[in-house]
C-alpha cells in the first residue's frame, strides 16, 4: 500500500545552489576584509532566501545575517549590524556566531543584539488556513496544526510556513510589531492534478446515476474516477441539509470497480461519533469482503481502513493504491461528496 499523498504529490523542493554560490562569494569578500563587497553580496543573498520561505531552511539565513552583521561591523556600521544581528536571533533562536569566523567584537554586539531583543514587548500572530488541519512551523519549529490562537513572538519578520497533504506548501515572512496581534490565513492551493480530480469526482457525486438501482456493473463514471487512479474501490460520502432545521445528514455507497458488489445509500448523521464508527465498520467490511462470500481481496487491503490516513481528508482525497481504495470529498461549502475523519467528528 501507499500513502495516498503519493498519487499527488507536492512538487520537490527548489534547489538552491545559486545561494550556495552567494554565499561562497560574500565569505570570501568577507575574509579579504572587503566589508563593502561582502555586504552587497550577502544582502543580495538575504533577498533571495526571503523569496523562498517554503524552501529556505532558517539556519541558512540566520547565518547570512550574521555575516551582514559582521560586514557592516567591520565597516563602523554598529546599528546596522544590531539590526542584522536581531534578524539572525529571529531566524533562528538558538543560532550564534562560529568563533573560528568571528572575533569577539562580533560575539559582543550579537550578544548586545539578543539582550536587546528579550527586553522588547512580544506581539502576537493568529496562523489559519484554507481548509484547516494544516501543519504550521514557525522558523523551522512545528506548532501544530491550524487554526493557531494568538502564538506569542518577539518583533519583527517571522518564517511561516504551513503545509497540508494533497497541498501545495505556503510560506511567507509575516511581520509582527511590538504589543500587535497579527494574522496570517492563506487559501492552500490543491497540488497539480487533484484539482481536476476533485471536480470530477463532484461530479460523479451529484449524477443522477448514482440513484438509480444497481444493476450489472458499477456506473460508467464511477468506473472512470477509479480508473483515473488505478482504485479499485470507490466510496463517496454526500452531505447535505435536511429538514427545516437545516440539519447535516449524509449518505455514503461504495463500489467494487472491478465487480459488480456495492455498499448503497448507507445513511448516518455526521455530527454522531457513534454513528461515525457505524459507518467506517461497514465500509471495512464491504472492502474486506464480509459482504460477498464471492469477494476476493488481498489481505492487506483489511488493516487499512483503520490507518489514518484513509479517514484523513487529504486535500479531498485519500487513496490506498494497489488493490486500491480511493475517496473522493468536497469541502463543506458547498456541500457535496465529502470524506471526513469519522473517528474525530466533523
Amino acid at each position: 500500500m501507499l500513502n495516498p499523498v503519493e498519487r499527488f504529490p507536492a512538487p520537490p523542493p527548489l534547489s538552491l545552489e545559486r545561494g550556495d554560490v552567494l554565499y561562497n562569494e560574500g565569505k570570501g569578500l568577507y575574509d579579504n576584509l572587503d566589508p563593502e563587497g561582502a555586504a552587497r553580496k550577502f544582502t543580495t543573498l538575504a533577498s533571495y532566501y526571503q523569496r523562498l520561505p517554503v524552501d529556505t531552511k532558517p539556519e541558512r539565513l540566520a547565518r547570512v545575517y550574521i555575516f551582514l552583521g559582521a560586514s557592516r561591523l567591520l565597516d563602523g556600521d554598529t546599528a546596522s549590524a544590531q539590526k542584522f544581528f536581531t534578524r539572525a536571533l529571529l531566524a533562528e533562536p538558538n543560532v550564534k556566531p562560529e568563533s573560528e569566523l568571528f572575533g569577539q567584537d562580533v560575539d559582543d554586539a550579537f550578544t548586545a543584539a539578543k539582550t536587546d531583543l528579550a527586553s522588547q514587548a512580544r506581539g502576537t500572530l493568529a496562523i489559519d488556513s484554507v481548509p484547516q488541519g494544516a501543519q504550521v512551523t514557525v522558523h523551522g519549529e512545528s506548532l501544530g496544526t491550524t487554526p493557531l490562537e494568538d502564538v506569542e513572538l518577539p518583533p519583527g519578520p517571522h518564517q511561516v510556513v504551513i503545509t497540508l497533504p494533497g497541498h501545495l506548501p505556503f510560506g511567507t515572512f509575516q511581520e509582527v510589531a511590538s504589543g500587535q496581534r497579527a494574522e496570517v490565513r492563506p487559501t492552500l492551493a490543491p497540488v497539480p492534478g487533484l484539482g481536476e480530480f476533485r471536480e470530477q469526482a463532484v461530479q460523479v457525486a451529484a449524477s443522477k446515476t448514482l440513484d438509480t438501482p444497481p444493476a450489472g456493473a458499477p456506473p460508467a463514471e464511477v468506473v472512470a474516477l477509479g480508473e483515473k487512479i488505478g482504485a479499485r474501490y470507490v466510496v463517496l460520502a454526500r452531505v447535505e441539509h435536511s429538514g427545516p432545521g437545516g440539519a447535516l445528514s449524509a449518505t455514503l455507497d461504495a463500489w467494487d470497480v472491478q465487480g459488480k458488489n456495492r455498499l448503497r445509500g448507507v445513511k448516518w448523521n455526521p455530527g454522531s461519533a457513534t454513528e461515525q464508527q457505524r459507518v467506517v465498520r461497514q465500509v471495512n467490511d464491504f472492502v474486506t469482503g464480509r459482504f460477498s462470500n464471492g469477494l476476493t481481496i488481498p489481505p492487506e487491503v483489511v488493516a487499512v481502513v483503520k490507518k489514518p490516513w484513509f479517514w484523513a481528508a487529504v486535500g479531498g482525497v485519500a487513496v490506498a493504491t494497489t488493490a486500491g481504495i480511493l475517496l473522493a470529498n468536497q469541502g463543506s461549502k458547498p456541500l457535496g461528496a465529502r470524506l471526513g475523519n469519522f473517528g474525530a467528528g466533523w
